[in-house]
């Protein structure tokens, strides 16, 4: 069964994957992506126009027309596009809780520092005879959020000049290239960057209970 296919015949069953915990319009409003309920009324809704446009290779207007088609919104191309750009952090938000879900972490309290995963991983197409396309991300370990995400072509390097770094950050880093004479290197910004295989990373409270645990992931 194609992608598309699912989203419109098996919606139900794909909600069910997410965390029980997390309440869809609450978080929807809080990351200011369900300002107005106007073409869009449902955090529930709104998530899944972003994955039939992020996942079944549909432009904004063929997205607009399927949702039209299906009865799920009467909402214009234009409209769209600016609901899913008000959508980013929520959505960074709930695939942070997703992958922490998975890898059984749980919220990390302090604000004196952040804890952040970077990494970048390859993206390639059916029949592709090399890397097409490079993700650069970022995950906030104390959020379970994501708080970077840079799409590229193949020529896009790993490098942490990417990401903006704050002082006092820990930043867990694997292969990504770290140079002093980028702009926005670690050292410029007063970071701490932490290399190490990524499958090794663990976090424990003072109490020596788990926080998260990559190897699980």
């Amino acid at each position: 069964m194609e992608t598309k296919e699912v989203l419109e015949y098996q919606w139900p069953y794909l909600l069910s994957f997410f965390p029980t915990d997390i309440e869809l319009d609450k978080t929807a409003r809080e990351y200011g992506a369900l300002r107005r309920k106007r073409q869009i009324t449902e955090a529930s809704d709104l998530l899944r126009l972003a994955l039939a446009y992020g996942f079944c290779q549909m432009s904004l207007r063929q997205t607009a027309a399927w949702a039209e088609m299906i009865g799920l919104a009467d909402i214009s191309d234009v409209a769209l596009l600016k609901r899913l750009r008000s959508a980013s952090d929520w959505l960074g938000f709930l695939v942070g809780r997703k992958l922490a879900d998975r890898a059984k972490c749980r919220n990390i309290s302090g604000p004196a520092t952040r804890l952040r995963v970077v990494d970048a991983t390859v993206v390639n197409g059916p029949n592709s005879n090399g890397t097409e396309w490079r993700v650069h991300l970022g995950l906030d370990l104390a959020h379970l959020s994501i708080n970077h995400i840079e799409l590229t072509d193949a020529s896009g390097g790993e490098q942490l000049g990417r990401f903006a770094f704050e002082p006092g950050d820990l930043e867990h880093f694997t292969l990504i290239s770290l140079r002093r004479s980028e702009k926005n290197s670690p050292s410029d910004r007063w970071a701490l960057p932490l290399a190490m295989p990524w499958r090794w990373l663990r976090v424990t409270s003072l109490g020596c209970e788990p926080v998260f645990d990559a190897g699980s992931l």
